[in-house]
Parts: C-alpha cells; sequence; structure tokens
C-alpha cells in the first residue's frame, strides 16, 4: 500500500476524487452529498493567541485559507452580520501562515475546534466576535466504489474518528 497525503480546499479535493487523482477525501460542508459519509461535527470558532488582544484592533485583523476555503463566506457573513469591520492580514490555502500571525498576536482566525493546535484560545462573544456556525466533517469515496485498501483505510478513519470524537464528548 502507497499513502500519499493531498491537502487542500474541500471543493478541490472533491474534484480531484471526481477526477480520480484520490481514493478517498476529506470535506467540510453544511451537509453531506449522496455518496459521502458523515464523521462527525465541528464547530466554526474564532481563535487567537492565548492572552492576546488581537480581537481587540479595529478594524478586526483576520487571517484565513484563500477564496475557495468553505468556511470563509460564513465568517466574513458573520462579521458583517455584527458589524464588525475586518482586515485581512493572511489569506493562504496554507495552515502554518494563518497559525504563525495568530501566535504573534496579530490576527483572528476562524478554525474548526478540532484544528486548534495546543497553545491558542478560543474566542467569542465576549470577546466582540460573532458566533459562527458548525460543520459536518464528511468522508468520501469513489461514485464507482472505493477500491479494497481505500475501503480498509475508511474503516480505520472511522474507527479513530469515532474514538476521538468520545473523548472530546
Amino acid at each position: 500500500m502507497r499513502v500519499s497525503l493531498v491537502c487542500g480546499s474541500s471543493q478541490r479535493l472533491l474534484e480531484k476524487l471526481d477526477g480520480g487523482e484520490v481514493d478517498l477525501t476529506f470535506a467540510v460542508e453544511k451537509k453531506c452529498g449522496h455518496n459521502g459519509e458523515t464523521l462527525l461535527s465541528d464547530p466554526l470558532v474564532w481563535v487567537g493567541a492565548k492572552g492576546g488582544q488581537a480581537f481587540e484592533r479595529d478594524p478586526l485583523p483576520i487571517s484565513t485559507d484563500d477564496e475557495t476555503c468553505f468556511l470563509r463566506p460564513f465568517a466574513l457573513k458573520a462579521l458583517a452580520d455584527h458589524g464588525r469591520v475586518w482586515r485581512w492580514v493572511c489569506e493562504d490555502s496554507n495552515f502554518d501562515p494563518i497559525l504563525a500571525t495568530l501566535d504573534a498576536d496579530i490576527a483572528v482566525a476562524p478554525l474548526l475546534a478540532s484544528t486548534i493546535p495546543p497553545g491558542f484560545e478560543v474566542l467569542g462573544e465576549r470577546h466582540g466576535l460573532p458566533s459562527l456556525p458548525s460543520f459536518w466533517i464528511n468522508l468520501y469515496q469513489p461514485h464507482a466504489g472505493p477500491t479494497r485498501l481505500s475501503a480498509e483505510l475508511a474503516v480505520h478513519i472511522r474507527d479513530v474518528v469515532g474514538t476521538r470524537s468520545q473523548l472530546v464528548a
């Protein structure tokens, strides 16, 4: 078995799955497609440096994934509905630059709760930030069906996600 990890937005990964470039993929969505399987629900939250002050700045400095990110419009709409003016600090499809801006306390970011590394703080309404919705983490395999190996990998993924979600609950 040979495993290669491909990272990208849900939209791009689903396109790669449809094109036969990957054998299974995760997608972050508001609902699950007909050939997908929901593994867990994950809230989108605002995140900043532990003890940081970036959330106090006006306009609010934010870092997000690029324009293909499914989550980004929800965060931007929540800010607009909340009347919070914002500005970009980082707009990158790579997680590391986004985390670096948080760590340096020069921005806040909307992240799925399950993706927050240690050392960061979840921010919320008491910090002047709007609440954000939850999303589904879905597992997809090809429409024509999985290969034997990708089906076995999916079993292991389900086991790990199930165990992890029980620990979080």
